[in-house]
């Protein structure tokens, strides 16, 4: 199993999948908003980095690292990129017949588990590998340019490592979302498209639940539910680690697989 497990993890992070959508992460961490001048015009990381322009006022390097992992660009379009090498495998293999053979030989349940945990996994790493792309473009914007001082060691560096975390579980748990479709849905357009719109219902769930309870004046549920939300986990990594929310999580992803497994073992044609 765990040499199954490695052996798609492999052809996964080594496909050109996987470079296109680490190249789309940076560009959405790029894509930030840095700061608005005096004048109203709002200005984003890359494009400073890129034009050299100086800003009105230097913000710490912490902010860059925190303002690309909260822009608004990379929350609404991050789990495209990162379900990119999964779904591309997974519908290539249901296109052209191979989902069948995988099936017959190593058996519905046994491909399930491979699937699941290899996406999972990719889905972390594509999201660690985009964000400390990122931070050497932003390294490298600011020796050129001089846009902001350097960090300041250890302190910067800790923070990579719980914003690398982050990025690790949230990357994980934004494949999740693929699994209750990936046993019926062909199109891999479609698939791409899936963690985009289970995404935004799911914000709008939060949103009215939230509303319901400001209503109510439910203080305590409205922090609970912010934990909820799929971003938090990013910033809420290291020393103040929601378990809670992550073990809430891991639960929602374990149910989309078992939804994953039983449409599978219920197809006659093996899953094709």
């Amino acid at each position: 199993m765990l040499r199954s497990i490695g052996a798609e993890l492999g052809n996964m992070l080594g496909s050109p999948w996987f470079y296109l959508a680490v190249a789309g992460l940076v560009a959405l961490f790029l894509s930030a908003e840095y700061y608005t001048d005096s004048f109203g015009r709002s200005y984003s990381i890359g494009g400073l980095l890129f034009t050299g322009r100086k800003p009105d006022r230097e913000f710490p390097f912490s902010y860059l690292l925190s303002a690309g992992a909260a822009g608004g660009m990379f929350r609404c379009f991050a789990s495209l990129c990162i379900s990119l090498p999964f779904v591309m495998r997974v519908s290539s293999e249901r296109t052209s017949g191979y989902i069948r053979f995988a099936n017959y030989y190593a058996g519905t349940r046994k491909y399930v588990l491979v699937k699941g945990f290899a996406g999972l996994l990719c889905g972390g790493f594509l999201a660690v590998a985009g964000f400390l792309c990122y931070i050497v473009v932003l390294l490298s914007g600011i020796s050129i340019h001089g846009l902001d001082s350097l960090p300041d060691g250890a302190g910067a560096a800790a923070l990579c490592l719980r914003l690398a975390l982050g990025m690790f579980f949230y990357g994980a748990f934004s494949i999740g979302w693929i699994y209750p479709f990936a046993g019926w849905v062909k199109d891999k357009y479609v698939l791409l498209c899936i963690p985009f719109l289970c995404r935004y219902l799911y914000l709008q769930v939060l949103f009215q639940i939230s509303l319901r309870m400001a209503e109510m004046q439910e203080i305590a549920g409205l922090e609970r539910i912010s934990k909820m939300y799929p971003d938090r986990i990013i910033f809420s990594s290291g020393q103040n680690m929601d378990w809670p929310g992550l073990g809430l999580r891991g639960l929602l992803v374990l149910a989309a697989a078992a939804l994953w497994l039983l449409m599978m073992k219920r197809r006659r044609d093996l899953g094709e």
